[in-house]
């Protein structure tokens, strides 16, 4: 994976030219509000407010895939600034990076989207391969003519990120690979989802969800936090966005 000429871990700034490494060193560009205490609660909280404030009359942008399906993404940022592509974990879609934006977006244009079968993307007949979806990144980039970028992959992400990494590794400038496996359980524990979600639907999995994300520590100190993302989870479509249309590659 080759670095640009961009890829820099000191501050962007305009024209592509980094701050100084003393800069770098004072810069206070928050940790993701998920994983550090360093991060005021009501940090989070606003940003799970920004997510449901925002006007939903807004046109989502979205690319279509070689087979038909469209993918829903957003890109924010300045115009010129390395990209970041952050993938997100099985059943969640690109909301569930939203803290995470306004302090990236301090040195990054940073591309999320929904993966297919999450979210505001398409829900085509599946099961969808870890490949598929990798591919569904492909023409994301494609599409906006972003020759490489900077990955961050969480759980299924990371394992879309491997796949990136080695068969399409010249489009990638940095790897991240965040509570990912190369081999995701067994078909037993995901048939038992799928069959659960069938039953009573979302609703049924998202407290074991939760229970598996979240610290009991965390759960208590950011309880709006984690409404949010079970909030998401529970609204993913039972046909598309949780187990059933990734299960092949539980094997």
């Amino acid at each position: 994976m080759p670095a640009s000429d961009g890829d820099t871990a000191l501050p962007w700034r305009p024209g592509g030219r980094p701050a100084s490494l003393d800069h770098a060193r004072r810069a206070d560009i928050p940790p993701p509000c998920a994983i550090s205490r360093a991060v005021p609660s009501d940090g989070c909280e606003q940003a799970a407010k920004a997510m449901l404030e925002r006007p939903q009359e807004e046109p989502m942008p979205e690319i279509v895939t070689e087979d038909g399906c469209p993918i829903h993404y957003r890109l924010d940022g300045p115009a010129e600034a390395p990209v970041v592509l952050l993938a997100n974990p099985l059943g969640a879609s690109l909301d569930v990076w939203e803290a995470q934006v306004a302090p990236l977006t301090a040195r990054y244009r940073v591309l999320r989207h929904d993966c297919r079968g999450h979210g505001a993307s398409g829900v085509p007949a599946g099961p969808y391969s870890i490949e598929r979806l990798a591919r569904d990144v492909l023409a994301l980039l494609d599409g906006l003519g972003i020759a490489s970028t900077r990955f961050v992959g969480v759980s299924m992400g990371g394992a879309i990120g491997q796949w990136l990494g080695a068969h399409a590794g010249d489009r990638l400038t940095r790897l991240v690979i965040a509570c990912s496996t190369a081999q995701g359980g067994n078909h037993a524990v995901w048939n038992e989802r799928i069959a659960l979600i069938e039953a009573k639907g979302m609703g049924a999995v998202v407290p074991g969800v939760l229970d598996r994300w979240f610290t009991p520590e965390f759960r208590a100190e950011w309880p709006g936090v984690v409404e949010r993302i079970g909030g998401m989870l529970r609204a993913a479509p039972p046909k598309g966005g949780h187990a059933r249309r990734v299960q092949r590659e539980a094997t």
